[in-house]
């Protein structure tokens, strides 16, 4: 059996699991928000054959996540219920849109793959199945991941297609009751006030003068600022690149983050491509997979010329 390594093994999970359903059992993914970029409720929606398919990934499950309460947005049941009623209702969302093929002759599948469940959580997410897969009509199934395959250890395809439209299904509201986040988002002067603080602001303009050609789209947050490339990547708002203005270092350069996947959609991005890249790496930061430290001008060309030209 082969251990996920890292602080990302969700991420790993994610990749080698979809790898693996899809050579096994021919899935075809019409949408996915694995670095929950796009505040989706689920992680990837698809086909498998002509059965809707929706997955979530989680490393590990604990009781406290099955079910809805309050303020636990995350749950899987609220994750379960979102998806569904966005699709059954046929709303503009983007999970909705993925699902717009479905023929709505069987149920949907839910698959839940994990790298570990504890034995109470077990317990409660077979009660929260065997009940909602009946009132919300879907099949479900749920894996735990061995590092090569995926252990079905619970599952259920017996749910006959309503015979009723299924917008008729009611959900119920599940709001967010958590409290907001207080302090306040980063802007773009915090990252240049913080190199300039540091004398690394040319490290910094050059980095920004590579990626400015490419007109990103700024996404603010508390700790760093991420970009993404609607321009290249067919409108969509994906966050590629992340700059960490916390972690800029004065011996160590500037600190930025990177999704492999998205920049395989906007730039020349390959399998090899991480081996050419400069700098530092530190890959337990954020959201976006991977990280580095740039301390030279070198490095930032580098960083930019090992990624090729964008698509056009």
């Amino acid at each position: 059996m082969t251990k996920q390594k890292g602080r990302y093994p969700e991420k790993q999970l994610t990749e080698a699991f979809t790898k693996w359903l899809t050579c096994e059992f021919g899935y075809q993914e019409t949408f996915e928000d694995v670095d929950t970029g796009k505040g989706a409720p689920i992680d990837s929606v698809g086909f498998i054959g002509r059965q809707l398919v929706l997955i979530e990934y989680k490393n590990k499950i604990s009781r406290g996540a099955i079910w809805y309460k309050g303020s636990r947005g995350s749950s899987i049941e609220k994750k379960i219920g979102t998806a569904l009623n966005d699709i059954y209702h046929e709303k503009h969302t983007r999970i909705a849109e993925a699902a717009r093929r479905w023929d709505r002759l069987q149920p949907p599948l839910f698959i839940l793959a994990a790298n570990s469940i504890s034995k109470s959580a077990r317990q409660e997410l077979n009660k929260l199945l065997r009940i909602k897969s009946r009132l919300w009509r879907f099949h479900y199934r749920v894996y735990l991941w061995n590092g090569d395959r995926g252990d079905i250890i619970l599952e259920d395809s017996s749910v006959p297609m309503a015979k009723f439209p299924l917008n008729e299904i009611i959900f119920p509201e599940m709001p967010s009751t958590a409290p907001k986040r207080t302090s306040p988002r980063l802007t773009f002067d915090d990252l240049e006030r913080t190199a300039r603080e540091l004398n690394i602001e040319e490290l910094f303009d050059r980095f920004w003068g590579r990626m400015e050609r490419f007109r990103p789209r700024q996404i603010k947050n508390i700790s760093n600022i991420n970009f993404a490339f609607p321009r290249l990547n067919h409108e969509d708002n994906d966050a590629g690149i992340g700059i960490w203005p916390k972690l800029f270092d004065q011996q160590k350069g500037i600190f930025v983050t990177y999704s492999p996947q998205v920049l395989k959609k906007c730039f020349r991005y390959d399998e090899q491509v991480d081996g050419r890249l400069p700098g530092i790496p530190k890959d337990d930061v954020g959201h976006l997979g991977r990280g580095c430290y740039l301390r030279t001008l070198e490095d930032v060309d580098a960083f930019w010329d090992a990624l090729g030209k964008h698509m056009d």
